[in-house]
């Protein structure tokens, strides 16, 4: 499969269609469960891993401007 490069533009995020909308909107947790368990190139981490993540938040900080 072929590499694609994708920037995304913070100002103008991609939206989702209706259709894929009400798709995500009729799946169950355990279907959304079931796709991200088997998703082999991401799989869900560790109990060990987890114990050992440090999460936080982020925010958008505008870079500073040249005098």
């Amino acid at each position: 499969m072929a590499a694609v490069k994708f920037t995304l533009d913070p100002g103008h995020p991609p939206k989702l269609s209706a259709v894929e909308r009400e798709r995500l909107d009729a799946q169950t947790q355990d279907e959304i469960d079931c796709a991200a368990e088997t998703d082999f190139e991401n799989p869900p981490l560790s109990d060990v891993e987890l114990e050992r993540a440090i999460f936080t938040r982020s925010r958008h900080q505008k870079a500073p401007r040249d005098p």
